[in-house]
């Protein structure tokens, strides 16, 4: 059983807060909710960045110790090159993103949104290009070494096994990951048109 209200203290509360409060802009409210998703995904894109970075210094890093211990030079300039190029590579496809004016309307927090989605779909989609054909080479120069003094078993187990492992990075970037920001664009998009059109 509902309690009665009490109905001149009801009108007081909704009369005050009525009149100090004042009424949320929809515009306003809308085009917060943009900026905010578009600072989401900006820290997420560069925290991805950053282990990508730290990855490629520790393979730097254990190339050039290899190098300096006369291991393999060959090998080992491979895999520096390798990692210096996809380091650099994930640095020119972010070294630019445009930052919006905090009073922008929620069509341009819009927009900007699905233009860095649209920009990760195109990088992730192509990581199997830029990513682990790069890091493939120095594996191929392994290889190549182990079949020179008569590993052949050795050697194709590692070009085959690693081929498996980037298979595997391969399908779960290109395929997964791109497929949950395809989602997510569509998300943004239907989410940022029916607020646009209410």
């Amino acid at each position: 059983m509902s309690q009665p209200s009490d109905f001149p203290a009801d009108d007081l509360v909704r009369l005050w807060q009525e009149s100090l409060l004042p009424a949320p802009d929809p515009a306003r409210l809308t085009s917060q909710l943009a900026r905010m998703a578009v600072g989401r995904f900006d820290r997420t894109v560069f925290w991805r960045n950053a282990r990508e970075y730290v990855a490629v210094a520790a393979v730097t890093a254990f190339a050039v110790w290899r190098w300096t211990a006369g291991d393999d030079r060959v090998q080992a300039g491979a895999m520096i090159l390798a990692a210096v190029f996809v380091g650099g590579y994930l640095w020119w496809q972010h070294r630019r993103l445009p930052t919006l004016d905090p009073g922008a309307s929620a069509r341009a927090y819009q927009a900007a949104l699905l233009a860095r989605i649209d920009g990760q779909i195109a990088l992730i989609g192509s990581v199997r290009y830029w990513y682990l054909l790069p890091l493939y080479v120095p594996i191929v120069a392994q290889a190549a070494q182990l079949w020179r003094v008569h590993q052949r078993t050795a050697a194709i187990v590692v070009l085959v096994g690693v081929a498996a492992v980037y298979a595997g990075v391969a399908y779960i970037n290109e395929r997964l990951a791109v497929a949950l920001l395809r989602a997510q664009r569509a998300r943004v998009a239907a989410l940022y048109d029916d607020n646009a059109e209410s």
